[in-house]
């Protein structure tokens, strides 16, 4: 297993007061914090110069710029990251969806991005269509492009019962697969994370040659999550008060815009 390991020491110093008592943030980290990643671009990877960024990192590290907590990074698959986490072995994941399984093991962040699904299209062909729900395709010459295993919402997983809704998909094993298909004419349309198509696809074609279709699909509250047999409670009141903060001072936008503008 790849195990990419970096100490980040942070220089500034917060104070956090529990029950009228000033406790320094340093104590409820005395030992450094292992943040678990998976590399999925734009929100967690790593540069050519080696600095772990992406709006998740990003955005986890300048709230922890107010503690002098010291992380560490460890890349794994997520669903050994998911087991590490309830062992305690990781100390924090990034870009999770809140459930009750999951509230068995861990803390969670107030949530500081949403995960929106959309569909895009060619640009050429927006005036081509007027449907209104992801349903209607069925009566559609229209082939749907889709990755493997993810997630679109609950309209999109009762469709998957239809015959007739299956037999119009593209399967692929990754998402970045999607965009040249649609280029190509091979496929009408695709689903996808709209960071994630945002930044790798559209924020560098210039030509715009896709665009988002105008219709309501999925979207979530994404959190962090903190190991409850590591991270003590009164450190991740101390992050959300920081979230809090970086929201109300606009850097929390500044940090998303960086990776797309209009997500």
């Amino acid at each position: 297993m790849k195990e990419v390991i970096l100490a980040l020491t942070i220089l500034i110093v917060c104070v956090f007061s529990e029950n009228g008592t000033a406790r320094d943030a340093k104590k409820l980290c005395e030992v450094p914090l292992i943040v678990g990643w998976e590399h999925w671009e734009p929100f967690q990877f790593q540069n050519e110069q080696g600095t772990y960024t992406g709006l998740d990192l990003d955005i986890l590290q300048a709230i922890f710029a107010w503690t002098q907590c010291e992380l560490s990074f460890a890349e794994r698959p997520w669903q050994r990251l998911l087991i590490d986490i309830q062992t305690g072995s990781v100390d924090i994941l990034l870009g999770a969806s809140k459930t009750a399984e999951r509230m068995d093991f861990s803390y969670f962040s107030q949530p500081y991005r949403k995960e929106k699904m959309a569909l895009y299209i060619r640009a050429e062909e927006k005036n081509n269509y007027t449907f209104k729900s992801l349903g209607e395709i069925v009566y559609l010459p229209f082939t749907l492009g889709v990755t493997r295993g993810y997630y679109y919402g609950e309209e999109y997983e009762q469709l998957l019962k239809s015959r007739a809704f299956r037999e119009q998909l593209v399967i692929v094993a990754r998402d970045k697969q999607l965009y040249p298909l649609l280029l190509q004419g091979r496929i009408n349309g695709f689903l996808a994370e709209t960071y994630f198509v945002g930044y790798n696809f559209l924020n560098k074609d210039n030509s715009k040659k896709a665009i988002r279709y105008p219709l309501p699909l999925y979207d979530s509250d994404i959190h962090v999550m903190f190991s409850r047999k590591t991270v003590p409670a009164e450190l991740v009141t101390l992050f959300n008060h920081h979230l809090q903060e970086l929201s109300a001072k606009g850097y929390l936008q500044k940090i998303k815009s960086k990776y797309c503008a209009d997500c």
